[in-house]
């Protein structure tokens, strides 16, 4: 008896795959029998492998050629038959690639460019409560099944079930005295634009530390160890800095100790959100508008009124005005106060 199989094309990054996961869940649920895949890059397999609502995580190397992504292709191919629908949630070149030669039939979803465009060169901002969040954009790949439906139940990501079942976290992390009472700071963005300053994160620190006595956590990937350690070593007091260090399900084992997470608009403010934390975001180069906003958790904001945002919605390697106003107007005593306020 043929089973119905589905297959959703998310190739990265972090926080696009994270938002990816209401509308997984959604599917799931409308077709609980199905073969459901996803196909993903390989050095995002992390975020996704522990999903109890994906049957198969597929992965391809990106980075490998165009030959041996088509080799790939040909791989899948070969283990599995075509798939009844392909449900695209990157329409890139490569996902385009994909759902033509894997699926029987396929949606792709609205990637809001004129909104984009709109907000990029007109400036056109819109109030928070009317921005539509990215995973709900995402439906709109399945709009001819209005049964898929969102559930209000925010995104996931899932840990092992040995660690989401345990009475304490790994021991190389339940021994460190800075695992409680804490706040996490994640300065890194892969973009220049949209990172805060390191000297603001640095006051910050302070006043958190001194004010409300809490621990600081560090947390980032191999690209944030340059800028975390710049903290840690100006800072006159000891820190935990795990950039680097952890694994993206440690990440978010140490998320989850943590009062609230303090990040710039980055993977770990999707990261953040799908481990529901209080989580405070500094835009500086983009916006909230692009929808790319912490998703059905607790969360504040902090944004410059500069007339020149957004210059981008992805960010820039630097600021193309060269004043940088966007970030360097935020002051760490409105990001201190904001923080207060959303963990009073």
């Amino acid at each position: 008896m043929h089973q119905f199989s589905i297959c959703i094309l998310r190739l990265s990054s972090l926080g696009d795959i994270i938002l990816t996961t209401p509308l997984i869940r959604a599917i799931r649920k409308a077709f609980p029998d199905a073969c459901i895949d996803m196909i993903i890059a390989d050095h995002f397999a992390e975020v996704i492998q522990n999903n109890p609502h994906i049957n198969s995580v597929l992965t391809i190397n990106t980075k490998s050629g165009i030959i041996n992504f088509f080799k790939q292709i040909l791989s899948i191919r070969k283990d599995k038959p075509k798939y009844d629908i392909i449900i695209d949630i990157h329409d890139s070149i490569r996902s385009k690639i994909l759902r033509l030669f894997l699926g029987k039939k396929w949606f792709k979803y609205d990637k809001y460019r004129s909104l984009k465009r709109e907000l990029i060169h007109d400036k056109h901002r819109v109030p928070l409560h009317d921005i539509i969040a990215v995973p709900l954009r995402y439906f709109s790949a399945v709009s001819e099944y209005p049964h898929i439906k969102y559930d209000s139940k925010g995104a996931e990501f899932w840990l092992p079930d040995e660690i989401q079942s345990a009475p304490f976290y790994p021991p190389n992390f339940r021994n460190n005295n800075n695992i409680s009472n804490c706040i996490a700071l994640c300065p890194g963005a892969h973009h220049a634009t949209k990172r805060w300053p390191i000297e603001y994160f640095i006051s910050l620190a302070t006043f958190i530390h001194n004010t409300m006595g809490k621990n600081i956590i560090l947390l980032g990937s191999q690209n944030d160890i340059e800028i975390c350690n710049d903290i840690e070593r100006t800072l006159p007091f000891s820190i935990n800095n795990q950039a680097g260090k952890c694994t993206l399900t440690e990440t978010a084992i140490l998320m989850d100790s943590c009062d609230a997470i303090i990040c710039n608009d980055s993977g770990l403010m999707h990261l953040a959100s799908a481990r529901r934390r209080p989580t405070l975001v500094i835009y500086g180069s983009t916006v909230p508008d692009f929808g790319f906003i912490p998703f059905d958790t607790k969360y504040s904001i902090v944004e410059s009124d500069i007339q020149c945002r957004p210059c981008t919605h992805i960010g820039l390697s630097k600021c193309p005005k060269q004043h940088f106003n966007c970030m360097n107007s935020i002051k760490p005593e409105q990001v201190f106060k904001k923080l207060e306020d959303l963990i009073s």
